[in-house]
């Protein structure tokens, strides 16, 4: 009984290792899938972001966890905005939020807010849509929460879109409101410490050319260029082509036309770059595909000779018992024939 109750207790706790051991294998795929996820969006590669954000999306619906599910939202979400499928991506980032208020997931509830500010934000056509104030109302929520709990990335992010917004808010008037672009330029440096570059860089380039700021545009696009990776393709053409812009509104003619050239052989050199990209991926793709057919064509193999040993051990098994069973058939069979022998032996002396 003792040993019956062992090898019960062993088998919970190896089925318990083992759940283990795959939760940790699911959170680090999951991870891994965020993170190329947030790749390819960087890159605007938006379909390989949207494969990788629809995986991290089932991985959480099998490991049932809402935090996963919570953050997959928020990446499709963000891919669906980049690729103007607006109304999706409010959708996904509604249910982001519901999900985050419910599990009282605070960074993710702020990053749910900021992608519903950003559209409204975008949804601004024209200045009686009245998106930019909705806007804020959801971006001051975010950047409340990520003061308070201490999310820095968040906070610059909120800062950042903020900023975009007073931005955005001057565009309609036709003589530049100094209140709001100043707000716009306190949220702009708050956000400059964690934020992320390449924003950061686009909402700079429109407060300083909206404001006629075009000495602190080239400064800034400078800046960027010589920190650029030299396959930056898509950064460097958007520097040149703002490069031209303000050294245009400078007065300085041949270096605008310069940049502008160099803008051209940069976008060529991007989508060159790009094309090599998705061919890379496709042929990955291809090779996964292919090691995974191997893989299962190995499994069926090796899944029929278990079968075809586990049959043959049992025709062994089966031919041994019947030998032993015709052995013993034998030698009861011999015991009887020694007594019958025996019988008629001692029925002759008998006559005698």
């Amino acid at each position: 009984m003792k040993r019956i109750h062992n090898i019960f207790i062993s088998s919970l706790l190896l089925m318990a290792a083992c759940g283990c051991a795959h939760r940790q294998t699911s959170s680090a795929d999951f991870a891994a899938l965020l993170l190329e996820g947030r790749q390819a969006l960087d890159e605007q590669r938006y379909e390989a972001a949207m494969e990788k954000a629809m995986a991290a999306m089932e991985l959480a619906r099998k490991d049932s966890d809402n935090k996963e599910r919570a953050e997959a939202l928020v990446l499709t979400a963000r891919v669906d905005m980049a690729s103007m499928r607006d109304q999706m991506a409010w959708e996904n980032a509604c249910r982001a939020e519901a999900i985050a208020k419910e599990q009282n997931l605070d960074s993710l509830l702020a990053t749910a807010l900021i992608i519903k500010g950003k559209l409204c934000s975008y949804a601004e056509l024209s200045p009686e849509f009245n998106r930019n104030d909705e806007a804020l109302t959801y971006l001051d929520e975010a950047l409340s929460i990520a003061a308070d709990k201490g999310y820095s990335a968040v906070e610059s992010e909120s800062c950042l879109t903020i900023a975009e917004v007073y931005v955005n808010k001057n565009r309609w008037n036709d003589v530049l409101d100094e209140d709001l672009y100043a707000k716009a330029g306190e949220y702009l440096s708050r956000a400059k410490a964690n934020s992320d570059g390449k924003r950061f860089m686009a909402c700079a380039m429109r407060y300083y050319q909206q404001g006629g700021k075009y000495s602190e545009t080239v400064d800034l696009c400078t800046s960027i260029l010589e920190n650029c990776a030299p396959d930056d393709y898509l950064t460097q053409s958007y520097m040149h082509d703002h490069l031209s812009y303000a050294l245009n509104r400078l007065g300085k003619m041949d270096e605008s036309l310069a940049e502008h050239q160099l803008f051209a052989s940069t976008v060529q050199k991007y989508i060159h770059h790009k094309a090599d990209r998705e061919l890379q991926e496709m042929e990955t793709k291809y090779e996964s595909a292919a090691k995974q057919l191997e893989i299962e064509r190995k499994s069926r193999y090796i899944l029929a000779m278990l079968l075809f040993s586990i049959v043959l051990a049992l025709l062994i098994m089966l031919l041994i018992y019947i030998n032993r069973n015709v052995h013993a058939r034998n030698i009861e069979l011999a015991l009887k024939d020694k007594k019958k022998e025996q019988i008629i032996a001692t029925l002759l002396r008998m006559s005698r």
